[in-house]
């Protein structure tokens, strides 16, 4: 996980695809000029790790308020010991599967932790979230409800076990600590897949 900051103020998550390249969602970076990436914290002073965006691609359909393309490549200037890097995967995680969601503690450090949480049926997602948001395939939801950690736009969910990256938050409750039901970019949809895989081999 990464933290990504305009004007040195922490507005969403991100995560390393490879060195020299950060996914993180369109929303949070579409028209900001000043971004940096930080490695180890949200908090300015903290983030000692920091390098600067020399770029950012949206993806193509993407267009606000819609979600269902909300998802963004950031060219990073290379840095030293850049922390874990997110591999893609390729399949979508299966119902009940325990995964790892990552955020930054509310303390005033802004430390990153990472969490247990557990994929949720499309159908329950869909008659969960229908008075808030229409889910579709390019969409998941992940059980959040114990979280002891805050919604961060952007923040990955990976496997349990290893790196493989299945999503990125896009749509979350920000008010209160346990969030319920969180909404993930489904990154193995092949339209988000094949937009982000675009960015894993350019080195």
């Amino acid at each position: 996980m990464v933290a990504i900051l305009d004007n040195n103020v922490p507005v969403c998550a991100g995560a390393f695809i490879n060195k020299n390249y950060v996914v993180t969602t369109a929303t949070c970076v579409r028209e900001k000029k000043h971004l940096t990436v930080s490695t180890e914290s949200a908090e300015q002073e903290e983030a000692n790790k920091k390098t600067d965006v020399l770029g950012v691609a949206l993806h193509p359909y993407y267009r606000a308020p819609n979600i269902d393309y909300n998802v963004a490549i950031l060219k990073v200037k290379p840095i030293d010991n850049y922390g874990e890097v997110s591999k893609l995967s390729k399949r979508e995680p299966a119902a009940g599967e325990t995964l790892r969601t990552t955020s930054w503690e509310t303390t005033e450090k802004k430390q990153f932790k990472a969490e247990e949480s557990v994929a949720v049926a499309t159908q329950t997602c869909k008659t969960d979230l229908a008075k808030n948001i229409t889910i579709t395939g390019k969409l998941m939801c992940i059980d959040t409800n114990k979280s002891q950690l805050p919604y961060i736009n952007g923040s990955p969910v990976v496997a349990k076990d290893t790196t493989d990256l299945f999503g990125i938050a896009v749509f979350g409750n920000v008010k209160n600590l346990q969030n319920s039901l969180t909404v993930y970019l489904n990154t193995a949809n092949p339209e988000i897949f094949s937009f982000i895989d675009m960015f894993t081999e350019v080195q």
